[in-house]
């Protein structure tokens, strides 16, 4: 009888392997994300973000600097924001999916600011709380702080209970 490989084990490697890059592509986007933030003159980032029914998506990023008084206030125009180039962020890249009649075709691109932050902030829920926007999904907020290099999620898992009990009388 022929001895049967077992897939388990390339499984598990292959996931480690999987788990292993997405964990240098955060940390390396992380990287070039608080560099552009703070050329950019930015002190902190809160990032919203909700999902249910098995759709997620970040729902506002709102960009603040300080005023010189210990006072936070918001960028009026996001559009004044802009990746800070780099040798490295030039090579930066991420991929965006779309869907046509003929199926999903993967690209990648140069990013924006913006795309970074929620490039970054997509790979953080995956990689900490993997199915985030399945069933009553999660909502929460990113907040970066760029001087510090953190960034912290606070993170609202929802959840359906249920309590039955039947009794004879």
């Amino acid at each position: 009888m022929p001895k049967q490989k077992n897939a388990i084990p390339d499984w598990v490697k292959a996931s480690k392997e999987r788990d292993k890059k997405m964990r240098e592509k955060f940390n390396q986007d992380k990287r070039h994300l608080h560099d552009s933030l703070l050329g950019n003159g930015v002190s902190m980032v809160k990032v919203h973000f909700d999902g249910a029914g098995d759709s997620g998506q970040i729902e506002d990023i709102v960009y603040y600097r300080e005023d010189g008084h210990g006072n936070s206030l918001k960028f009026e125009n996001e559009a004044e924001l802009k990746l800070i180039e780099d040798s490295e962020v030039k090579s930066l890249k991420i991929e965006k999916a779309t869907l046509s009649s003929k199926g999903y075709h993967r690209t990648e691109k140069h990013p924006t600011l913006r795309e970074l932050v929620e490039e970054v902030c997509y790979g953080a829920l995956e990689t900490h709380h993997g199915g985030w926007e399945i069933n009553e999904g999660s909502y929460g907020e990113f907040t970066i702080l760029p001087v510090k290099e953190t960034i912290t999620l606070t993170f609202h898992e929802r959840y359906v209970s249920e309590n039955t009990s039947e009794e004879t009388f």
